[in-house]
């Protein structure tokens, strides 16, 4: 906006304490609740002018206008005054945040938050927390970003250490395929599966990372059966587990293999063998 590079910017509202807390308590949040995509409704902006450290500026101030920029905006004549600050803008630019809801949003949660100002309309932000819809039964529905290339001239070695980043950012599913590509090189399919809040992240480190020219990309929706995560008390101590919700209301434990490998390597006892034992322990566990 200001004709300066990245080096020489400097922050003003945007880098104060109350800023830096909204945007880690957002951060934190996210996390925190597992969230994998945030939608958005028409943004408030308000409307007249507001003083900031550069003068007197229109509302939204252009920072603000600059980072909606794709986003449905409006203002209501009877709010005098700045409803959407250049660091709300940011947040919800930096989570790519998706206009409207999703199809079939199912809320379970609601949050709300209200302002100290006061105006002719209520001054009031609401959240809600859910799941974009379900397929039937116990069968939840979200959406995820896949994004796929493919390389014939990326050795082992870096695919490995691509992978392993990926897995670090925070990748739902990292997969490579072996294919033959064009003059019949041996090349490799790369598939990436994170949330889309992270597509954006796992694209440059590809295109950093990768001699690839190019990366498919689309955001498509997921079918997941609900599972809840728990810890369970076994014979070799207590273990993490998933508890896995069927289609038809069936539940059943699966043992997270993290667990099995430490009590395996702990113990000195074949995995396989712990594999068995605590199969057959949490199927008893479910019986009870």
């Amino acid at each position: 906006m200001h004709g300066a590079t990245p080096e020489t910017v400097h922050f003003h509202e945007v880098g104060a304490r109350d800023s830096i807390a909204d945007i880690v308590g957002v951060a934190i949040c996210l996390e925190e609740l597992g969230i994998t995509s945030v939608h958005v409704s028409p943004v408030h902006v308000g409307r007249g002018f507001v003083n900031c450290r550069h003068g007197k500026m229109p509302v939204p101030a252009p920072a603000t206008a600059l980072l909606l920029r794709g986003f449905e905006i409006f203002s209501l004549p009877e709010v005098d005054g700045e409803l959407t600050t250049p660091t709300g803008a940011a947040i919800l630019r930096g989570l790519h945040a998706k206009p409207g809801l999703p199809s079939g949003f199912v809320p379970q949660r609601i949050g709300t938050g209200a302002g100290s100002r006061r105006f002719a309309v209520p001054n009031v932000l609401r959240a809600f927390f859910g799941n974009s819809g379900t397929v039937g039964g116990n069968v939840d529905c979200d959406e995820v970003s896949v994004l796929e290339t493919n390389i014939d001239n990326a050795s082992g070695e870096l695919l490995g250490y691509v992978a392993e980043r990926l897995w670090e950012m925070g990748a739902f599913d990292v997969t490579m395929t072996p294919l033959i590509m064009k003059k019949g090189r041996p090349g490799t399919a790369l598939g990436v599966m994170v949330p889309p809040s992270l597509a954006a992240r796992a694209q440059d480190l590809l295109f950093r990372e990768l001699p690839t020219l190019g990366i498919r990309r689309q955001t498509v929706s997921r079918a997941v059966l609900r599972r809840e995560k728990r810890e369970l008390q076994t014979s070799y101590g207590a273990i993490a587990a998933k508890k896995i919700t069927d289609p038809d209301g069936t539940m059943h434990m699966v043992p997270e293999y993290e667990s099995l490998r430490a009590i395996a390597i702990d113990t000195g006892t074949p995995l396989r063998d712990i594999q068995t034992r605590m199969t057959k322990e949490l199927s008893e566990l479910e019986d009870s």
